[in-house]
């Protein structure tokens, strides 16, 4: 069985043990958290912190790891980062009360799939990116890498998603519509036109982010 360490030692990184917990996968032990920037502390009932940024690049020849973390951003450098070195694989991790069968779903590696989520068919959701619990995600939706869907988001059919992107807790993004990359869906926004990429759009129906808000 090969080891299995989740990249991050805070509370998105808790809720992915659990997750992994629940799957009890055969192939995988997991072996604790390492923590960002040399940070260690982590509560004992949720797994141990076996080292840092520095112990993972130095010390361990291979392993799988799974992206422990809530930004968009930081999960796509990472993964990215880490990926490149070529020592480590990058599995993709469903809940099992997910149903994935005979839709036509692509995952790319380090896609992380959590409870509660609808995922129709004919979808692509790329490297890194991460649904939170009871996302709902439409038929022909493209979702770029690194991007994240809050819980209870919901993303309807034919909506393109780009890189980096974060959708708020309980968004609504309407079909036929883009998000472009790094952009910002506020929680509970309803997004009924597309979003230029680098914006913050709240509100419903969602609209820009004023930028003396932004500061």
């Amino acid at each position: 069985m090969a080891d299995l360490y989740i990249l991050g030692a805070g509370g998105q990184a808790r809720e992915i043990a659990t997750l992994i917990r629940t799957m009890r996968n055969a192939e995988w032990t997991f072996r604790g958290f390492v923590a960002p920037d040399g940070e260690r502390h982590q509560p004992s009932r949720h797994g141990e912190t076996a080292g840092d940024d520095e112990w993972l690049r130095t010390t361990v020849e291979s392993a799988c790891l799974v992206v422990g973390m809530g930004s968009p951003e930081r999960r796509l450098d990472v993964g990215r980062e880490l990926s490149a070195l070529g020592r480590f694989e990058f599995p993709t991790v469903v809940h099992p009360t997910v149903s994935l069968e005979d839709s036509f779903i692509s995952l790319g590696p380090g896609v992380v799939v959590t409870a509660g989520c609808q995922v129709s068919c004919d979808i692509e959701i790329s490297e890194f990116a991460l649904l939170n619990p009871n996302v709902t995600v439409g038929h022909d939706v493209l979702i770029g890498a690194g991007s994240v869907a809050n819980p209870g988001a919901i993303i309807s059919g034919a909506v393109e998603v780009g890189e980096a992107v974060l959708i708020g807790a309980g968004a609504t993004v309407l079909q036929n519509l883009s998000i472009g990359d790094r952009a910002v869906v506020g929680a509970g926004a309803v997004v009924t036109r597309d979003v230029p990429a680098d914006s913050v759009v709240v509100g419903a129906p969602a609209r820009p982010l004023a930028k003396e808000l932004e500061t």
